[in-house]
């Protein structure tokens, strides 16, 4: 890897492991045909989405049931540490099928996203 880096955003892959329900861990590195990190200065949560180019149909061996994590591991040329960030997979779309495969978007958020919509205040402060 370059020691410098050669443009915005420039980022190494290390894993992408999609762990189902059940704990199963799928490596999804190989089979990933695009993956999108957003971050807002206005949002306290990162979203994303993956897309997924399957010939092992995921979507029913797994079975997906809306449970699912996925966990990123990435590296920037300039840090010697990697990044690791587990997030919610919250909705599939945009799911078209072929002869021997399917292509899906796996949209997902990270995981204060999912705890703060479950948390009620109470009291005013």
């Amino acid at each position: 890897m370059a020691e410098e880096i050669s443009f915005l955003g420039e980022v190494e892959v290390k894993n992408i492991n999609l762990i189902s329900s059940r704990k199963k861990r799928i490596d999804l590195k190989g089979i990933v045909g695009e993956l999108s990190l957003y971050e807002d200065i206005f949002s306290n949560t990162m979203s994303g989405h993956v897309l997924v180019e399957d010939g092992q149909d995921l979507i029913n061996t797994l079975p997906m049931t809306g449970e699912e994590l996925i966990e990123i591991e990435l590296v920037t040329p300039t840090l010697t540490s990697t990044i690791k960030k587990l997030f919610y997979v919250y909705k599939l779309q945009a799911r078209k099928t072929k002869k021997r495969s399917q292509t899906y978007m796996l949209n997902f958020c990270s995981l204060e996203l999912i705890q703060s919509s479950m948390s009620k205040v109470s009291k005013a402060f």
